[in-house]
């Protein structure tokens, strides 16, 4: 089955109470691979949900995210907070498959508002604390003596240069091959050397044009920051 039809067919199997239900994710799109599985939101109108889980559905691995009107604004609202709008997108970016209360139109459009608008500005103490974490890892990097702790520090960089370069730009993030993602739509071209300076790296072809990428990732949101850095500590429980 193609991917809405048997959106639509898990639904009606599993969640024959659904008030709306969504179908969304990679693929409805071009980055559509053999691996890519059905990412459904339901709606409720309570218990069970909020729940997810994973099913295996007319030959599709399906991952259901369930929720009630409450706990979608609430996971979405999480979402925005970490920069990653999974949620948002699996409304947003959607084919309806349930809508037995008028509801859909109104999440999808608030859902795409909310993406349109972008994660917001990212706040001093978290952009210093991702700029420390980074530098860091550029010293482990610069003393590394250990093939095996290279592929772990390398790939480290890529990822927190990932994620400092998009916060820092105020763009929406994401994890695994959607952080890549993400940073292709933001810059195309960063992403593409921030990647090909990686694999030199791991293949221990060269470790300088990572440095230089993840340098230069750095110097937009900052600089590099080590000497100085401060987090007050908690006190009390």
């Amino acid at each position: 089955m193609e991917p809405v039809p048997a959106a639509a067919d898990f639904v009606a199997t599993h969640f024959p109470d659904a008030l709306v239900a969504f179908v969304g994710g990679s693929v409805l799109t071009a980055d559509r691979t053999e691996t890519s599985d059905l990412d459904v939101v339901v709606l409720l109108d309570g218990p069970p949900a909020p729940f997810r889980a994973t099913y295996r559905h007319a030959g599709w691995v399906v991952e259901a995210f369930v929720q009630t009107r409450e706990s979608l604004a609430l996971y979405s609202d999480h979402d925005a907070a970490r920069r990653v709008p999974s949620l948002l997108r699996m409304c947003g970016e959607s084919e309806v498959v349930v809508d037995r209360c008028g509801l859909a139109a109104g999440i999808q459009a608030e859902a795409r508002r909310r993406l349109a608008a972008g994660p917001g500005p990212l706040e001093e103490p978290d952009r210093d604390a991702m700029r420390y974490l980074l530098t860091d890892l550029l010293e482990d990097l610069a003393g590394c003596r250990s093939d095996d702790e290279l592929g772990h520090i390398a790939g480290q960089l890529l990822v927190r240069a990932a994620d400092l370069e998009l916060a820092a730009a105020g763009a929406w993030g994401g994890t695994g091959k959607g952080l890549h993602r993400a940073l292709v739509r933001h810059d195309a071209d960063l992403a593409g050397r921030l990647a090909d300076a990686h694999r030199q790296a791991v293949a221990g072809a060269a470790r300088g044009p990572l440095r230089t990428v993840v340098r230069e990732v750095l110097d937009r949101a900052g600089g590099p920051l080590l000497e100085g850095y401060r987090v007050a500590g908690r006190t009390g429980r």
